[in-house]
């Protein structure tokens, strides 16, 4: 089956592998490989290799799915079998009878030993053992290896660790919500990571290796630079606020998982660190309450910490008010998230801020009585003159991403869980059609450098607020809300494009005729849309709904991959322009 002795090799690594028209799910099986079939690499794009035989059969593979080796002369194989000592770094290294975690284990090693390094494939190296055989191993825990052992350590040195954030995360077969589940993980549990696509994690640990969404896993990377970073010491990060990333974080007595709960936080709410112990965080809570969470839970966050019972507040103008940017805020009695809510304010409510202590606003009720909101859920209404404005904001233009490669994206797949959204004609569900469109728009944005965020990357229920809280917390450029309409007239279809305010509007007429020079139905235009995602968002956000489910040919056009490639080849289109104007 080898037709290029010369060329990079791929040997299939699974039992049966889909080999598809292009490189990405949303391309039909054109033919199947079988576990140790050999190719000769042709192409490789966005995480895809194109594999040929000698029968000119190819197709595109997911590069996780396959071996690679890169075939050498004579001459270099020969200089390859020079034995060149390595030392191991970690405790019980497994030996594997070839170079891949689906080959069968045959030994292990214990950290500080020395071996023999006799050839390498990827990032998998061949070393000899005291029995005279010779096994493979992760070449990413060994030290010492030569430049010529280490080829491509750019990209297999950052060995990256995760911990699963939520309880009984799914493993599936494949990178999409519609893979089948292979087992689960827990909360706590700690993984390697080996790739990512479309925002999911190939990832193994507790004996399962398979595709988990990256939202619920913590990164740790260990890679030089992270170790050299974390051996730094730990007091630049007390003081500091971080923000809690997980639904209910237990908050225990001691920095251990082994320790006792004492407390819950909710997501969302920040404080400021105490001290630091290794991976854990003291922080106070429910006034005066100490306690430990484990810090790949939290992030950091910007603002500066600030004691909440502080006497030295910063300077508030007397004529600064904000203004509430959600419904059902919360207005407590102090200055922390564990006091008794006093009061709710609405979106679009405006008050006067009397005083500042830390993240918190105290600001004056309608029946003259004060109150504290945290300042992550108000905007703060600027009372300047017009000139000193006009200043800031020609400083501010020297910032302005001139590329889409330099922005932060948050693509919203509309719907999910118990929202089942729009069902079409022949019940398709518009859930399931956004999902798989920002799976798609993912792909093709991540792969031009910028930082995409996804609202969800599987089934599940995410609240309209927590949308828009991951354009604040990641301080995004762009929201981009998917959608599929529906309505009783079967006969209404065409796709439409929602912006809210002026801000929103260049980006809403950039992305619409990317989708107009794409797309087929009918164009129902750019129209007003008062809807929460794009309402209250603070950053330029659209909501697109992209044709009409009720409609049943139109259900049939957009049900179809070919559609959604469209689709999203469109919307990345739009931004690119939006990012460059």
């Amino acid at each position: 089956m080898i037709t290029n002795a010369e060329g990079p090799m791929a040997t299939i690594a699974a039992d049966v592998v889909n080999m598809r028209e292009g490189p990405g799910l949303s391309f039909p099986t054109v033919a199947t490989a079988n576990n140790g079939d050999t190719y000769d690499i042709v192409d490789n794009e966005y995480g895809w290799l194109k594999l040929t035989d000698s029968n000119g059969q190819s197709g595109w593979v997911a590069e996780w799915l396959v071996v690679q080796e890169e075939v050498t002369s004579s001459n270099e194989t020969a200089a390859s079998q020079d034995s060149t000592l390595a030392t191991v770094s970690v405790n019980e290294l497994r030996v594997r009878t070839g170079p891949g975690i689906d080959h069968e284990v045959i030994g292990l090693l214990s950290a500080n030993t020395n071996v023999n390094v006799l050839a390498r494939s990827g990032e998998w190296v061949e070393i000899s053992l005291d029995s005279g055989n010779s096994g493979w191993v992760n070449g990413d825990y060994l030290e010492g290896l030569t430049s010529t052992e280490q080829r491509n350590s750019d990209e297999t040195a950052d060995v990256s660790r995760g911990t699963v954030s939520v309880d009984r995360l799914n493993v599936r077969s494949d990178f999409s919500s519609e893979g089948q589940v292979i087992g689960s993980l827990n909360q706590g549990d700690t993984v390697t990571i080996e790739d990512e696509q479309y925002g999911w994690l190939l990832v193994e640990g507790n004996g399962l290796k398979g595709w988990v969404s990256s939202s619920y896993v913590q990164r740790q990377s260990t890679s030089s630079e992270e170790t050299a970073a974390s051996s730094s010491p730990v007091s630049s990060l007390e003081g500091s606020n971080v923000v809690i990333l997980v639904d209910s974080l237990n908050v225990r007595d001691e920095p251990s998982q082994l320790s006792n709960v004492i407390g819950t936080l909710a997501k969302g709410d920040t404080y400021k660190i105490n001290q630091v112990n290794g991976d854990w965080y003291e922080i106070e809570w429910d006034s005066g309450k100490k306690g430990w969470i484990a810090s790949w839970f939290v992030e950091q966050t910007t603002a500066a910490a600030t004691e909440s019972d502080s006497t030295s507040d910063q300077a508030i103008e007397s004529n600064e008010t904000v203004t509430i940017l959600y419904n059902g805020s919360n207005i407590r009695a102090t200055p922390n998230v564990e006091s008794k809510v006093t009061a709710r304010g609405q979106a679009g409510e405006q008050y006067a801020v009397i005083n500042q202590q830390g993240d918190w606003f105290e600001i004056e009720l309608a029946d003259g009585s004060t109150g504290f909101i945290a300042n992550w859920i108000v905007s703060p209404n600027d009372e300047r003159l017009p000139e000193e404005i006009e200043n800031d904001e020609t400083e501010q233009d020297e910032t302005v991403i001139q590329s889409i490669a330099d922005a932060t994206i948050v693509i919203d797949a509309g719907h999910g869980g118990r929202d089942s959204g729009a069902i079409g004609a022949s019940g398709t569900l518009e859930k399931i059609l956004t999902l798989r469109t920002a799976e798609i728009l993912y792909h093709k944005l991540a792969n031009t450098g910028a930082n995409v965020i996804m609202t969800r990357q599987d089934d599940r229920y995410i609240d309209l607020h927590s949308r828009v809280f991951l354009s604040q917390l990641h301080d995004a450029d762009a929201f981009v809300s998917l959608h599929y309409d529906a309505i009783d007239d079967r006969n209404i279809r065409g796709f439409t494009t929602y912006f809210y305010g002026e801000g929103d509007q260049p980006l809403a007429e950039s992305v619409h005729e990317g989708l107009e020079n794409q797309l087929t139905i009918r164009d129902r235009g750019v129209q007003f849309g008062d809807y929460l995602v794009i309402r209250d968002n603070a950053v330029p956000a659209i909501l697109l709904e992209l044709g009409y489910i009720s409609n049943p040919s139109e259900e049939a056009a957009i049900a179809n991959d070919r559609f959604r490639e469209s689709a999203t080849t469109g919307i990345y289109n739009g931004l690119v322009e939006y990012f460059t104007q």
